[in-house]
């Protein structure tokens, strides 16, 4: 109970940080609520539950969009409130079973694959796009799960090709449960949303939960497919 009250004062603390960033900077920056579905699923018998972005992927139409943006949810995590005078965002997906079958589908897809070429023949180009740009280029955290820095000399690609594959499978069906011959029950969902700032001069995307930082996830995303993003989020992208 006193680790609950203090992650809520905590949040709370980040959310002041997010307000007065708010406050000082003008027109600088652009709060936006994302909208997530926090699904509760069981495989067998065990529980999960995981929080998935219900815009950027069906706006892409890419299932490695998808498996980015989608992470279990920490033990006293909380979301906030859409306040007045922020950009709430409309949700596009809304159905919990559909966010589950792509990730399914990636996981079929990959055992299904001998070769990253192989694997890379069932994506769309947006899908590749992620891949490449995203999965492979950048320092990150992929449903919070450590990986490296990559440099672009094609030998050390080709091995980390090979074995983001491997991560990516390890990811699916061991942190997130699922299986391709195992049926999912779905406990419990709804919409809730994840708290965001538009930096319009350096054109960076900012969380605010544990505090206030650049998401290096969402940030790429927006860079990448501005065009694609900007009539749904309606945003003055510099």
């Amino acid at each position: 109970m006193a680790l609950f009250f203090m992650v809520q004062l905590m949040f709370l603390k980040c959310c002041r940080n997010g307000e007065r960033l708010l406050r000082e900077g003008g027109r600088r920056y652009v709060l936006i609520y994302e909208p997530l579905m926090r699904i509760c699923y069981v495989v067998g018998r065990k529980k999960y539950e995981i929080f998935s972005d219900t815009c950027i992927p069906d706006i892409l139409k890419s299932r490695m969009a998808r498996f980015l943006l989608t992470r279990r949810v920490d033990k006293y995590e909380t979301l906030m409130t859409p306040v007045t005078n922020a950009k709430v965002v409309e949700p596009i997906q809304k159905s919990p079973r559909d966010v589950l079958n792509d990730l399914q589908t990636l996981l079929m897809n990959i055992e299904s694959s001998k070769t990253y070429e192989e694997f890379m023949s069932y994506l769309n180009d947006n899908d590749k796009i992620v891949v490449e740009k995203i999965c492979l280029q950048h320092k990150y955290r992929a449903l919070r799960y450590p990986y490296v820095i990559v440099d672009k000399h094609e030998k050390i690609m080709k091995r980390v090709r090979k074995v983001y594959l491997s991560i990516m499978k390890d990811l699916l069906s061991n942190y997130l449960g699922l299986k391709t011959n195992r049926l999912i029950y779905i406990d419990s969902w709804k919409i809730m949303f994840y708290p965001l700032i538009y930096d319009r001069e350096e054109g960076v995307i900012l969380r605010c939960l544990k505090k206030v930082e650049v998401d290096t996830i969402y940030t790429r995303f927006f860079n990448l497919f501005r065009d694609e993003l900007s009539t749904h989020y309606k945003l003055d992208f510099i």
